[in-house]
């Protein structure tokens, strides 16, 4: 069974639930809405779990239209897009400002290019 995805984690969270619950009382699968919109089944399924690209205006037009939203998706739209990280990276930057300490154990790597060049003097 699928993660169940919390609507108040983020605003594309929302948008993702907000659109299952709309294809599914439109009574389609995520092939047929795919296939409304001109969009690849993965895509809708990427939206739905918060784990792909957010969706274009474009898409979120397509959508309102193919589960019979009257603008609603379009109406969220906004401000997913403008949601500035993702929730990965949002993890990473509270579990970031908890730490004590950040280490990198491996020593950086430069191409050949960059890398100093020590030359002996001529005796």
């Amino acid at each position: 069974m699928a993660k169940e995805i919390d609507p108040s984690a983020s605003m594309a969270a929302l948008f993702a639930t907000r659109l299952r619950r709309l294809r599914l009382n439109a009574g389609l699968t995520q092939a047929q809405l795919g296939q409304r919109t001109h969009t690849h089944p993965t895509r809708i399924n990427q939206i739905e779990r918060t784990t792909g690209a957010k969706p274009t205006l474009e898409l979120a037009r397509a959508l309102d239209e193919a589960v019979g939203a009257e603008e609603l998706l379009v109406e969220l739209w906004p401000y997913v897009y403008r949601e500035t990280f993702p929730d990965w990276a949002r993890e990473f930057m509270e579990r970031s400002e908890r730490a004590t300490a950040i280490r990198s154990t491996r020593r950086p790597s430069y191409p050949a290019c960059c890398r100093r060049r020590t030359t002996h003097a001529p005796f």
